[in-house]
Formats: structure tokens, sequence, C-alpha cells
């Protein structure tokens, strides 16, 4: 009888039962991140124009954005974050500048970039070497002299570092135009310069 007791509880699945290990199941769920960003849509493309406006630009000649010219993203996640940029995509056949605001040459361009307050009026010492963006990422680092996309008079938070959750950064931008193109197809049309925002954790 003790024998039959003993075959039937070993049957019945779920019954508790002696033994010299045992083994937990711990449950856990990961996810990326608490790091999300949003590109403003229709802040997202930046029109390069003369002072006066005309949508063009003349070879070997630079400009800054306007007011109005920004692109603007905003803190989406649960956390601090900062950005770093980066040159993802170029015309056909066009280089990168690094050295300088002026190392530009036939095909050859720079873009800078300075983070500041929404309606800030750009000027042109606001944009210094530091500030080019080329096609390896940069993180931004906080405002001052000779700072990453950075300019003196701007809030922490603006300079695209360590901001809060639900804030939003502009930025302006400096472009020094190749003095020349090989390719004469690329004059009198609209060539696009494509620019990478990443967002990371500032903790």
């Amino acid at each position: 009888m003790k024998i039959l007791l003993l075959l039937m509880s070993l049957a019945i699945p779920g019954m508790l039962f002696s033994a010299e290990s045992g083994l937990y199941c711990i449950k856990v769920k990961i996810v990326e991140s608490m790091v999300a960003i949003a590109v403003d849509v229709n802040l997202s493309t930046v029109t390069l124009r003369r002072a006066d406006g005309s949508e063009y630009i003349v070879v070997g000649s630079s400009v800054i954005s306007r007011q109005d010219d920004r692109t603007l993203v905003k803190n989406v996640g649960g956390g601090n974050v900062s950005l770093k940029l980066k040159i993802s995509e170029v015309p056909s056949g066009w280089q990168v500048g690094t050295n300088s605001l002026s190392d530009v040459g036939p095909n050859k361009f720079v873009l800078a970039t300075v983070y500041e307050n929404w309606d800030g009026t750009p000027q042109w010492d606001w944009f210094g070497n530091e500030d080019i963006i080329t096609t390896n990422y940069k993180n931004a680092e906080e405002g001052g002299s000779n700072k990453v996309f950075a300019t003196s008079g701007t809030q922490q938070n603006e300079d695209g570092v360590n901001i809060p959750p639900g804030e939003e950064v502009s930025n302006f931008y400096f472009f020094h135009a190749p003095t020349s193109l090989t390719n004469s197809n690329q004059y009198n049309t609209d060539l696009f310069i494509k620019v990478t925002v990443t967002a990371y954790s500032a903790q």
C-alpha cells in the first residue's frame, strides 16, 4: 500500500518532491535604453541661402543660417540625453573639409553647426573650427569658447548636452561652398547634405 501511494504521488504533475538541487527561473525583459529623440519634421530640412534671401550660393563663398533656417530635435525619452552629429551623405563626388572653416577646394566643402536658443539670430562669430561636422561622430560639448557645437551665451541644456526629457534644441549652420564642381550637372540644382543626429545617455 505504501509503494502504491508513492508511485501515485510521482505521477501527479506539479507535486513537490525532495532532491539535492532545484532550479529557479528568473524572467526579465531587456530594452535597449530610455534614450529617444524626435526630429521635428517641419524643421528637418534647412535651405541655405544668401543674406538677401536668394536660394543659391556662389562657388567658394560662405553662408550661415538665417533665423528661420534651423533644425529642431526634442528629447522624448525618459532620461537626460546628449547629442552627437556626423555627416552621413554628401552629393556625388564631394569631399568634407575638416581642418578649418576655410578647408575647401574643388568639390570640397565645410559644414559647421551650433546649438542655440530656438529664437536666436545666428551670428558669424558663433562658428569656429571646433563646430565642423565630420563623417565621424562628434559629441556636443557644453558652452563657452572652443566647445564643440556650442556658443558662449547659451544655457547648458541648449548646447546639445544633458537635455532633460521634453526639452528641444535648435541647430543653426555655417556652410562654405566648394570652389568649383567637377560635375557641371550639379550647378543650378538642389543638392543635399545629410546629417545624422544621435542621442546617448547623459548619465
